[in-house]
């Protein structure tokens, strides 16, 4: 029987040898990632229509009526352009 660590997308020959992978430094570290993702996906909003003159601070000046804000981010790299 092959099982599979969909996680680290691995096939592993038994059960024993399974449980030794998920203690495993690499599967552990791939699981603290993921759940520091789906942490970050629920704890997120996009904005977008920044004006090109409002920066990070502006952001969390804004936002921090609403909660404690940990970071703040604009992508310099997309510009949106009005016609």
């Amino acid at each position: 029987m092959v099982l599979r660590c969909d996680l680290c997308r691995i096939e592993v020959p038994d059960e024993r040898v399974l449980a030794d992978h998920t203690k495993g430094k690499r599967h552990q570290a791939l699981l603290n990632a993921r759940e520091r993702f789906e942490t970050s996906q629920n704890s997120s909003i996009y904005v977008s229509r920044i004006k090109p003159e409002h920066d990070e601070n502006i952001l969390k000046t804004y936002f921090s009526r609403f909660g404690q804000i940990k970071n703040a981010f604009i992508d310099k790299e997309k510009v949106s352009i009005e016609l």
